[in-house]
């Protein structure tokens, strides 16, 4: 198997997260499993997991590829340490700017956001 799944991390409106191990590269990833769903909320899922595979950008976790296991559909993705994440200043816009104003208020929803979702995969 290619992936080794270790614990739950969430779950979602359409489906369930993991941290698993993958054996063949010998790294931490995320799955995402779609949870039941139609052909339409499938079709949509894969197609969202395609569009997003292509995007290349730090505050994006990376597609691994889209895949079908037990009948349903699988997406491995780069497993994220939101710890590390969530106190990193790289992209603190600078005091007195409008995008400082910006993230200023959008600053509480942004911390419920980060609390929320610590347990996400950590990479150790």
């Amino acid at each position: 198997m290619k992936f080794v799944p270790q614990h739950k991390l969430g779950v979602g409106g359409m489906g369930e997260v993991w941290k698993a191990w993958d054996a063949e590269l010998s790294r931490w990833v995320a799955l995402k499993f779609l949870r039941g769903g139609n052909d339409e909320e499938i079709a949509r899922f894969k197609r969202e997991a395609q569009v997003a595979g292509r995007l290349t950008h730090p505050n994006i976790a990376a597609i691994y590829e889209v895949g079908e296991a037990d009948g349903g559909v699988v997406v491995p993705e780069q497993a994220v340490d939101l710890r590390a994440a969530s106190t990193s200043t790289r992209d603190t816009p600078t005091r007195g700017t409008p995008a400082a104003a910006s993230a200023s208020s959008a600053g509480s929803s942004r911390r419920r956001s980060a609390t929320s979702a610590k347990r996400f995969a950590s990479v150790p």
